[in-house]
């Protein structure tokens, strides 16, 4: 009779055991819900006004705010080869990068010393969540903050960055990631630019105020001229390189002028200045030489009241040379 009973208890103890394994079961299965529900949660909570992912030339900016010295697009995919070479100033462009690897596209401005913002970037992909919002919820280096325009973003002290990820689509500063007031709008011929060659495109924007630095480095050359330029358009174009060598690149600007006149005088200062770059030019600033002897390889056109440059074939470096002492120079 006891063994019975043994075999009885270990009977009941068996059936114990399916029963405590499906609760278990059930309490993981809950748990899991829970968790991905959490998760969904934070990476949801830090709201972005509403922005739709750009799906015409031009509305690639409209999460940019005006005041920027540069204004730039890239397709992230094709041009990561060169924006994992640029450096911008203030920002950790490893942190920057890790999030770029996520999305396909990429809009950005740079602005002037003295602004609530140095940089303003808006990225996006073109289907899928972004990952990672939860991730920064739960670190303790990335609080919580209100921005001017009501909605809620993640700030990182350590990294210098702001960031709110919006399934796909990623908003990221090193102050207020969005904007309390209309976006900037692409210069008409920006467009026109941008399809000119024929080519995969990779990069293009603008430049604001470009007299100021051209007229800086007029004097530099002992030049003391005042050239009103208005903008600088630029296009980076992707060209099937040598075989086993990899792409190379080539950069189309258009320099605005306000009439052909000026354009004209532009022209013929820019040959005299293309001369000059040829040489050692020890009285010149070196960084702006650097940007202009890849720029002036080809004598420029004129096209009305503006003129057009085209660089040569450049490797990804180069053009990440050429970006990176771009941006440098505007600092000064």
């Amino acid at each position: 009779m006891q063994q019975y009973r043994i075999r009885k208890n270990r009977k009941v103890s068996a059936k114990n055991t399916k029963v405590i394994k499906f609760i278990v079961s059930l309490r993981t299965l809950r748990f899991l819900c829970v968790l991905c529900g959490f998760s969904f949660l934070l990476s949801s909570c830090a709201s972005a006004p509403r922005v739709n992912v750009p799906a015409a030339s031009g509305g690639e900016f409209a999460a940019l705010a005006p005041g920027a010295q540069v204004y730039f697009y890239a397709d992230v995919t094709r041009a990561l080869p060169i924006l994992a070479q640029v450096s911008l100033r203030n920002v950790n462009m490893k942190q920057t990068l890790g999030l770029l690897e996520k999305v396909d596209f990429l809009s950005g401005a740079v602005y002037p010393k003295g602004q609530t913002r140095n940089m303003l970037f808006h990225a996006w992909r073109r289907r899928g969540r972004i990952p990672g919002g939860g991730l920064l919820a739960l670190s303790h280096q990335w609080k919580k903050t209100a921005s001017s325009t009501g909605a809620y973003y993640w700030h990182s002290s350590a990294y210098g960055l702001s960031v709110s990820i919006q399934k796909t689509q990623v908003f990221v500063s090193d102050g207020d990631p969005f904007i309390d007031g209309p976006p900037i709008t692409a210069p008409e011929k920006l467009a026109e630019l941008r399809q000119a060659e024929g080519l995969p495109e990779l990069v293009s924007g603008w430049l604001e105020n470009a007299g100021i630095p051209v007229n800086n480095f007029l004097s530099t050359l002992g030049l003391p001229l005042r050239i009103p330029l208005e903008r600088i358009l630029f296009a980076i174009h992707e060209r099937a390189g040598p075989v086993n060598q990899g792409s190379l690149y080539e950069a189309s600007l258009r320099i605005e002028t306000q009439n052909a006149s000026q354009a004209r005088a532009l022209t013929s200062i820019l040959g005299l200045i293309r001369g000059i770059t040829e040489g050692a030019a020890p009285g010149a600033d070196q960084d702006f030489l650097g940007i202009l002897r890849p720029l002036l390889a080809n004598p420029p056109e004129q096209d009305g009241s503006d003129l057009l440059i085209r660089t040569g074939p450049l490797s990804a470096e180069a053009i990440a040379l050429l970006l990176n002492r771009f941006v440098g120079f505007q600092d000064k």
